[in-house]
């Protein structure tokens, strides 16, 4: 067996599968891609309770925005940290080169590329 180079111990993975509600093929294996990888992380050793898949209601920008950091910070030092998004974004035409993740609704609100890379 291969030796791993990365302690799956101290590994946290955040997935999310965002618009699945609204643009969803289910016929399309592509839209259970972001399942897949999390059971991958699973399987290869990291605890059940640092994989976070997070679809749609979970992964509200303001859910994003108040869990995220509270993960990072549980993180150890030396602790390897994935992110992987699969859903729709656009560009804010409001401001400049700024990109958003999730779209808002009702009570929520955007959460851009920049502030997503503020909290990491």
């Amino acid at each position: 067996m291969a030796r791993l180079d990365w302690n799956p111990s101290s590994t946290h993975v955040v997935v999310l599968g965002l618009g699945r509600d609204e643009w969803a093929e289910p016929d399309n294996p592509s839209w259970r891609r972001h399942r897949t990888l999390a059971q991958l992380f699973a399987r290869a050793g990291v605890p059940a309770d640092q994989v976070y898949l997070w679809e749609d209601a979970q992964g509200t920008a303001k859910s994003i925005k108040r869990r995220l950091p509270r993960i990072l910070e549980d993180m150890p030092v030396d602790g390897l940290f994935v992110f992987y998004y699969a859903g729709h974004g656009d560009v804010d035409p409001d401001e400049d080169d700024e990109f958003y993740f999730c779209h808002p609704t009702e009570d929520d609100d955007w959460l851009y590329g920049s502030e997503l890379l503020d909290m990491i």
